[in-house]
């Protein structure tokens, strides 16, 4: 009897897999335990899981949508990004370290890990790796709607966080020439939804009002439990949720930041798929997380991506379009920092008016050059866009995805505000946190009112606090009790139950008519 299984395999690691019947690209990938991106999850939405295939017979390779594209028997797919690969074969070691610990911090889209030794506190190594969830796509709500199908699909969700998470523990411990098996505690501080995911708890509460977690924690739990094989014996340390989707990875930005201690009115602010607001005033301690989407992460947008090699990363505009891009190679796409930077020369030149309007070259001021207005062009429906690069452009639906974002995120900030019954301009500093902020540029962000009327010069960039408090949990006992206790104290304001929100979401989504000024 002639076999219906069909064989793939995916290169240059060359992960083979066997499926049957008729299996997209991107489900053998997610079978295969293959790191393929798909922002969208797999609905045929964004059109970015493109990869090159070869099929028996044909000459040379073609590109193809793998959410698309059905699997023939002896097809190799091409993955030529480094973070498509699986964790190395065991390697031997040529340092003996006993007492050694992980600090990890679970992105939703990158993980950040830091090896430490236990008896002196030193760094041996730190890297990031790829979140291999992403092939079920960017954000967390598509990914919970992934697992919320079978067990089975909740069951892929959970082996690809612990094989990126394995794949990490062995950067680290190759680097630093140790053996894995002396790890003996692992702290992982993550968003809400990713930790659920990680500790395989129900989700049904976190996917509709009032959003609570299963539990709140603190957890431990040992590694093979997680079914981290790589580090079987070690104890993981989960710290506690502040609440709702306010994660553990708020609470250790908060711990890094000192943020308990503060004398100021201070913001701290990590934007992602879900901005997390947190807010010190005196001893009250406030928190909320906004759903700016994945527009200020690459995603939604039409020629978005995260900040990886080839993303647009910074933008300025004077006589024509400047550009910074990743890696110093030809433009793919752009990233985050490069959309909020397009979007706020735009609105300096006057080319976006205050509605977010992408104006004519000819309703521009007459001291524009011809060079800007030769970059306002017309697609084949007659919508005017942007040209930045050749195939990278700003599209009108890319204004209104950072629209959407921005006034996501202005709202949240103003129900702070108004909960304490204070004014933005009080606010004495604003701590931007995580990757996107820290490559943020403040002037920008503020022209397009990201974050409400607070002047730039009070934003402070200060890094991957999660993963810089990751590593002080780490380190200290003392310091989890303390956090513990922290996570307690925080009021958690929960947006979709507000009646204010709506109203405030709506009257933030237009950019301010005039600079934020100090």
């Amino acid at each position: 009897m002639k076999s219906n299984k069909k064989r793939i395999t995916f290169l240059p690691e060359g992960h083979m897999v066997e499926v049957v019947g008729d299996t997209t690209l991107l489900e053998a990938a997610r079978i295969a335990g293959v790191e393929l991106v798909a922002p969208c999850g797999g609905t045929e939405r964004c059109g970015r899981c493109g990869v090159r295939v070869t099929i028996p017979g044909q000459e040379g390779a073609t590109f193809s949508l793998a959410c698309q594209t059905m699997v023939i028997n002896g097809m190799k797919v091409y993955l030529e990004d480094e973070v498509n690969t699986q964790p190395s074969s065991t390697k031997q070691y040529s340092k003996a370290a006993a007492h050694l610990g992980m600090a990890i911090d679970l992105g939703t889209t990158t993980l950040a890990g830091y090896l430490h030794d236990l008896t002196d506190g030193s760094c041996l190594s730190s890297h990031s790796a790829l979140n291999g969830q992403v092939a079920f796509g960017t954000d967390v709500i598509t990914r919970m709607a992934y697992g919320a199908r079978s067990q089975e699909h909740y069951q892929r969700l959970t082996l690809a966080a612990i094989n990126s998470i394995e794949k990490l523990i062995q950067k680290c411990c190759s680097e630093a020439k140790v053996s894995p098996d002396s790890i003996c505690e692992i702290v992982i501080v993550g968003n809400t939804p990713m930790i659920h995911l990680l500790l395989k708890w129900p989700i049904a509460s976190l996917k509709e009002s009032p959003f609570q977690p299963y539990a709140m924690g603190p957890t431990y739990i040992k590694g093979k439990e997680l079914a981290i094989q790589i580090a079987p014996q070690a104890i993981c340390y989960f710290p506690p949720f502040i609440g709702g989707f306010i994660g553990s990875d708020a609470l250790a930005a908060a711990i890094a930041c000192d943020l308990a201690n503060s004398q100021d009115k201070t913001l701290l602010i990590d934007i992602g798929t879900n901005a997390e607001i947190l807010l010190k005033d005196k001893d009250r301690l406030v928190a909320v997380s906004a759903p700016a989407g994945p527009a200020l992460e690459g995603g939604n947008i039409s020629k978005g991506m995260i900040a990886a090699a080839g993303a647009i990363n910074k933008v300025w505009l004077d006589y024509d379009v400047n550009l910074e891009v990743i890696g110093n190679i030809k433009p793919l796409g752009i990233c985050g920092s490069g959309i909020i930077d397009s979007i706020s020369e735009m609105i300096r030149l006057e080319i976006i008016n205050s509605e977010g309007n992408i104006s004519e070259a000819s309703q521009l001021p007459p001291v524009t050059s011809f060079k800007i207005r030769s970059r306002l062009k017309k697609d084949d429906h007659g919508q005017t866009y942007f040209q930045l690069a050749n195939g990278v452009s700003i599209q009108q639906g890319d204004i209104r995805q950072i629209q959407l974002a921005k006034g996501a995120i202005e709202a949240g900030i103003k129900i702070l505000l108004k909960d304490f019954k204070i004014e933005d301009t009080d606010i004495s500093s604003i701590l931007m946190a995580g990757g996107f902020g820290n490559y943020l540029n403040p002037a920008n962000a503020q022209r397009i009112g990201l974050l409400g009327n607070i002047p730039s010069k009070r934003i402070k960039q200060v890094g991957n606090t999660a993963g810089t408090g990751a590593v002080m949990l780490l380190l200290s006992h003392t310091l989890r009790k303390d956090a513990e206790i922290l996570s307690t104290k925080f009021k958690h304001l929960g947006l979709a139950e507000d009646p204010r929100y709506q109203e405030l979401f709506l009257q933030s989504l237009n950019f301010p008519e005039r600079e934020c000024i100090e």
